[in-house]
């Protein structure tokens, strides 16, 4: 997408026709291996720079910066995407009122749950005072990075996303490397170049954001209805992220800060099999959104098909991974092998929960979207207190796979009370078959024509 295709003057009139879901999905998987492939490299640095008690102190505060931001943001983001999908002439003023409200709402809870752990003294995961402060900054930083996303996606500007996500994560990255170089790396740097690298990512696409669609002035009337839209899918939107996150905070906070360096390893590592799931979960948003109702149902239980194949084959593929991770990461990371491969599996359930429920959300049954991400947080924190202390980062690991099953099975089913369809439907056939071979070899030939290599036969 080039930037006269990205252009939109604010005056009503109506911008290019957005992505579908095979082209918006493709979009955000090349951003989301780019940006995890990135990250990865970050991770990498750290685990050879620091001992897995650092590595987990790392892990703990990037991570709760995520889960801190996500609860601030209440759904406005993912009501965004709708709202932004539907009504081109008032992005303007989303944009506007999406601003204002993540600036506001991730500073205080960022403040709030900051001077909370200052005043009672405690220091989970080795977290220190600087640590803290790191903490509170990405917060702020990561939801108006997602929330840049968010509007990106509801605008139709995938595209976008990808030009900053292919290079912000690898800046991260270098800067880890030069610290580790000269021997300066500590936990406290580790987690502030990661706050600076977020800070920067939502600066770029906040900018992308304006020229996608101009910045209006905010209207209440319109964060109301986003507030009202927000918070009925906000349970599903938090369950789902919580549900590969939360578990590394329990983790943290019952065993020791070396075991949530293992874990967080082979947590980093699984999320590969996730990137595609992921991807078509956050197009499909959008691209269903703007579908008539005679054919939402066929994209959604087509896409499904398609996915669980996809998702299955890199799980299966993922499984060769298992032995590197010692030889990469180093012999302290050998105990990470066992939970990244019980990690595997949930793939497929996560696969389910993101297609269903972005189905729902889509189709204006905000409530029942969270069904199958809240089944999978409730059944997972329960499993994880219950297997954890016995099992540590292993029964973390088979928790969180569990947990994705019961919930891609709970999304299938409040998706069937809501659109009927033949069990049969879910099996995948020839034609999808076929149909992602097409796609391939089309990926393909559009790869060697750019690079002046004949196109394939």
């Amino acid at each position: 997408m080039d930037r006269a295709d990205a252009s939109f003057d604010g005056g009503g009139r109506a911008p290019p026709e957005s992505p579908s879901v095979g082209r918006g999905s493709a979009l955000l998987l090349l951003a989301q291996v780019s940006s995890n492939l990135g990250f990865f490299v970050a991770v990498l640095i750290v685990a050879r720079a620091l001992e897995p008690s650092g590595r987990g102190t790392v892990a703990f505060v990037t991570v709760a910066a995520a889960i801190l931001a996500r609860i601030a943001l209440s759904g406005v983001d993912n009501a965004t995407i709708v709202l932004a999908a539907q009504r081109p002439d008032d992005r303007p003023a989303l944009l506007a009122n999406l601003y204002g409200f993540t600036v506001i709402a991730a500073s205080s809870v960022g403040l709030v749950v900051g001077a909370a752990v200052w005043v009672s003294g405690r220091e989970p995961a080795g977290v220190g005072h600087g640590e803290l402060a790191v903490l509170v900054g990405g917060c702020v930083a990561v939801a108006a990075t997602d929330a840049g996303l968010a509007f990106l996606l509801g605008i139709g500007r995938p595209g976008d996303w990808t030009k900053v996500a292919a290079l912000a994560p690898w800046i991260y990255a270098a800067t880890l490397g030069g610290l580790a170089l000269s021997g300066a790396l500590t936990v406290f740097l580790a987690v502030l170049a990661w706050a600076l690298a977020h800070l920067c990512w939502a600066v770029v696409v906040w900018i992308l954001c304006v020229r996608g669609s101009g910045l209006g002035s905010p209207r209440i009337d319109l964060l109301l209805e986003a507030l009202r839209l927000g918070v009925r899918v906000w349970v599903g939107s938090l369950s789902r992220f919580l549900n590969f996150r939360l578990d590394q905070i329990i983790l943290g906070l019952l065993t020791t800060d070396a075991a949530l360096g293992i874990y967080a390893i082979a947590v980093n590592l699984s999320e590969i099999t996730l990137y595609v799931p992921g991807a078509v979960a956050a197009a499909s948003i959008a691209a269903i959104a703007r579908a008539s109702d005679s054919v939402r149902v066929v994209q959604t239980l087509r896409t499904f098909r398609v996915l669980v194949v996809v998702t299955a084959a890199g799980g299966v593929a993922a499984v060769a991974g298992a032995p590197l991770i010692p030889l990469l990461f180093g012999a302290a990371y050998d105990h990470s092998v066992v939970p990244y491969l019980w990690l595997l599996p949930g793939a497929v359930g996560y696969a389910a929960s993101g297609v269903f429920s972005s189905a729902l959300l889509s189709s204006s049954h905000p409530a029942r979207s969270s069904i199958g991400p809240l089944v999978a947080l409730v059944s997972g924190i329960v499993l994880d207190l219950v297997l954890i202390p016995s099992f540590g980062a292993s029964g973390a690991a088979v928790a969180a796979t569990a947990a994705f099953a019961a919930g891609g099975l709970a999304s299938i089913v409040a998706y069937r009370k809501t659109e009927p369809f033949a069990l049969r439907e879910l099996i995948p056939r020839r034609a999808d078959l076929l149909a992602i071979r097409s796609t391939v070899r089309t990926a393909l030939t559009r790869i060697t024509a750019r690079r002046g290599a004949p196109p394939m036969s």
